[in-house]
């Protein structure tokens, strides 16, 4: 697939350019503000894994992973410096929200409705 020309969106959608990926990709851009800011009010209550962040929001970490590296990118998460192992007994990192990033508000009040 020819990716030259892309929306500049699609820069800040993780996608490994092939067409399935860019198609997954532009079906979840009006979804992102609102997954973001649900992975930041998940790390508000603790800093965490990505593992851990799957589990407390119940997302599946093909949504997770990218979100932390899109909020990583924009300096909103932080490498906490700390790791914890997974369920499959491999370290992780754990995420926490940047210093100096105020508060994410989810859609229906901090106790969130997702």
């Amino acid at each position: 697939m020819n990716t030259e020309g892309l929306p500049l969106f699609l820069r800040h959608v993780p996608h490994n350019r092939t067409e399935t990926s860019v198609d997954a990709a532009l079906s979840i851009r009006s979804e992102l503000p609102r997954l973001e800011a649900l992975v930041l009010w998940f790390l508000q209550s603790q800093p965490a894994t990505a593992q851990e962040i799957e589990i407390g929001l119940q997302m599946a970490g093909s949504t997770v992973r990218p979100r932390l590296v899109a909020l990583r990118e924009r300096g909103k998460v932080e490498d906490s410096g700390l790791r914890r192992e997974t369920q499959s007994g491999r370290r992780a990192v754990v995420w926490r929200v940047a210093s100096g990033v105020p508060g994410a508000q989810v859609e229906g009040g901090k106790s969130g409705t997702w």
